[in-house]
C-alpha cells in the first residue's frame, strides 16, 4: 500500500533538478528547500494553425460626409465575404495623371483575402461571433487567447473592441458577459478570475486600476503624470518566453458587472485627446488581461473520504484584449507639442510590431525584435505562437485615407502568414491531490484492518478446530 502511495506521489510531482543549481522556480526539492512547481505544459498542438485575421470597413463618419469624400477606397465582395478589393491609386482626388503612385499603393484594382471581411453594415454581434467566440472557448480549455485591433486613427478600433453603448457592445463587453455566464452555469467546477488593465503611454507601462495622484484631466493631457502607477516587465519564471507585470494591480472579480465596472474605472484613466483626425483619439495602447482559473469542485463526499476525488489539475486560461492606438500622419492629425510626442511613440511601436510580424513570417530571419518595444515584449508569448491569436484590421472607406488603408491591409496580409501552436496551461491542484491521497490512505487502512480481522478469525477457527479434535480423542 505504501509503495502505491509513493508511486502516486512520484508520478504526480516532478522531482526534477535535485542538484544544487536547480532552476529559479523549478519543481521538487532543491538543497532541502521545497520550491513551487512550474506550470504543467502539455505538448503543443501537433498541427500548426494560422492566426485568424479579419478586415472591418467602418461606415463613413461626419467629417468624411462633410468633405464629400469618395467612399470607394475599399469594398467587400458581395459573393465572397472573405474577399475585399482596393481601388487603384488613381481613385485619390487631386492626383496628377503623371504622378507615380505612393509607396504601398497600386495602379490597378487589387483583391485581398482574409478569414472574413466585415462590410459597413456588419453589426457588433457579427464581429463577436466570428472573431471572439472561439477565443472565449479556448480560455476555458486553458489557452491564452489574444485579440487585437489594428488600423489608422479614427478607423473604428475602440468601437469594435471596447464599445459599451447599449445595443452596440463590443468584443470586450460580450466576451466578459459570455465568460461569467458560463461560469454561473457550471456546477462541476470552481473558478477564480483575476483582472489586470494597463496602458502603454510613450513607451511607459501604466497601471489603469491603480489610483494615481498624478492623473491628468479628462482628455489625456496629463496621462504622462501617472508616475506612481508605472509598472515594469519581468521574465515570467513559470512560462518560458513570457513576461509578467511587476507591481501591477490584480483585481479578483466574481461577476461580469464587477469586471466591467473595473474596466470602466481604468478606461476613464486612459490617455485620450482630440486631434484633427479624431475628436477622441487614443494616445496609448491598452491591454486588458483576464485570467480564468478552473478547478474541479470538491464535493462533501470527497471531503468526508466517501467519494473518489477527481483530477488534481487547475486549468489556467487567459483572455488578452489589446486596443492599439492608431497610426497617424502628422500632416493630417496636425499634432503639436505633447500630441506630437505621443504620435511619434505610437507610430514607433506599431513599426516594431510590423517588424516582429515580418520576422516571424520570414524563415530567413533568425532574430525577432520583441524587445524593441514594450508592446511587442508584453505580447511576445502569444505572438510567438504559444497562444491563439486573432487580429481585426479596421479601415476607412474614404479615399482621403487611401494610403493608410493600403498600409493596414498589407499588414493584415503579412499577419495571415503567422502560425500558432497553442498550449494548454495547467498546474497541480494541491487541495484535490491531498484529498485524493487521504482517500487512498483511508481506503488502504480499511483494507489492512479487514485483512487483519479476517486473519484473526482464521486463527481462532483453527484453534477451535484443534480443541475439538483433542476433545474427541
Amino acid at each position: 500500500f505504501f509503495r502505491a502511495v509513493l508511486a502516486l506521489l512520484v508520478s504526480t510531482v516532478s522531482f526534477s533538478r535535485l542538484s544544487a543549481g536547480g532552476c529559479r522556480r523549478g519543481c521538487g526539492w532543491v538543497c532541502g528547500v521545497w520550491k513551487e512547481p512550474r506550470i504543467s505544459m502539455p505538448p503543443a498542438e501537433k498541427k500548426e494553425k494560422p492566426v485568424h485575421v479579419y478586415l472591418r470597413v467602418r461606415p463613413p463618419v461626419e467629417r468624411e460626409l462633410f468633405r464629400k469624400d469618395p467612399l470607394n477606397a475599399v469594398a467587400v465582395s458581395a459573393v465572397d465575404p472573405a474577399c475585399c478589393t482596393l481601388a487603384p491609386a488613381s481613385a485619390r482626388p487631386a492626383r496628377s495623371p503623371h504622378e507615380p503612385p505612393p509607396p504601398g499603393t497600386f495602379e490597378e484594382v487589387r483583391e485581398f483575402h482574409f478569414h472574413h471581411c466585415f462590410d459597413q453594415d456588419s453589426t457588433q454581434d457579427d464581429v463577436y461571433e466570428k472573431v471572439a467566440r472561439d477565443t472565449v472557448d479556448g480560455v476555458f480549455q486553458g489557452y491564452h487567447g489574444l485579440i487585437f485591433v489594428y488600423g489608422q486613427t479614427g478607423s473604428g478600433k475602440t468601437y469594435t473592441l471596447c464599445c459599451q453603448e447599449p445595443g452596440k457592445e463590443g468584443i470586450l463587453y460580450q466576451s466578459v458577459v459570455e465568460i461569467f455566464s458560463r461560469i454561473e452555469q457550471d456546477r462541476e467546477h470552481e473558478y477564480e478570475c483575476v483582472l489586470q488593465f494597463v496602458q502603454i503611454y510613450n513607451e511607459v507601462i501604466q497601471d489603469l486600476l491603480r489610483p494615481s495622484s498624478g492623473a491628468g484631466k479628462p482628455g489625456g493631457s496629463g496621462a504622462g503624470g501617472r508616475v506612481d502607477s508605472v509598472v515594469h516587465l519581468r521574465d515570467d519564471p513559470e512560462l518560458e518566453g513570457a513576461v509578467y507585470l511587476q507591481g501591477c494591480t490584480a483585481v479578483s472579480v466574481g461577476s461580469a458587472g464587477e469586471c466591467l465596472k473595473q474596466f470602466l474605472i481604468g478606461d476613464r484613466r486612459r490617455a485620450v485627446a482630440e486631434t484633427a483626425m479624431n475628436y477622441a483619439s487614443s494616445r496609448s495602447h491598452t491591454v486588458f488581461m483576464l485570467d480564468v482559473h478552473r478547478r474541479r469542485r470538491t464535493t462533501k463526499a470527497e471531503v468526508e473520504g466517501q467519494g473518489q476525488p477527481g483530477s488534481g489539475d487547475v486549468i489556467q486560461g487567459r483572455l488578452i484584449l489589446v486596443d492599439l492606438a492608431g497610426s497617424e500622419k502628422i500632416k493630417k492629425s496636425q499634432a503639436e507639442g505633447a500630441r506630437l510626442a505621443e504620435a511619434a511613440s505610437i507610430n514607433g511601436s506599431l513599426l516594431v510590431l510590423g517588424k516582429v510580424v515580418n520576422a516571424l513570417t520570414d524563415e530567413r530571419q533568425s532574430h525577432v525584435p520583441y524587445r524593441e518595444s514594450k508592446l511587442t515584449r508584453l505580447l511576445q508569448y502569444p505572438l510567438s505562437g504559444q497562444g491563439k491569436t486573432s487580429i481585426v484590421v479596421t479601415v476607412s472607406p474614404s479615399v482621403y485615407n487611401y494610403e493608410e488603408t493600403c498600409s493596414a491591409v498589407l499588414f493584415g496580409q503579412r499577419a495571415m502568414k503567422l502560425k500558432s501552436h497553442a498550449r494548454v496551461h495547467q498546474k497541480t491542484d494541491w487541495k484535490a491531490l491531498a484529498l485524493k491521497l487521504q482517500a487512498m490512505l483511508e481506503e488502504g487502512m480499511d483494507r489492512v484492518r479487514r485483512e487483519t480481522l479476517e486473519e484473526q478469525v482464521r486463527d481462532f477457527e483453527k484453534q477451535l478446530q484443534e480443541h475439538r479434535e483433542r476433545a474427541e480423542t
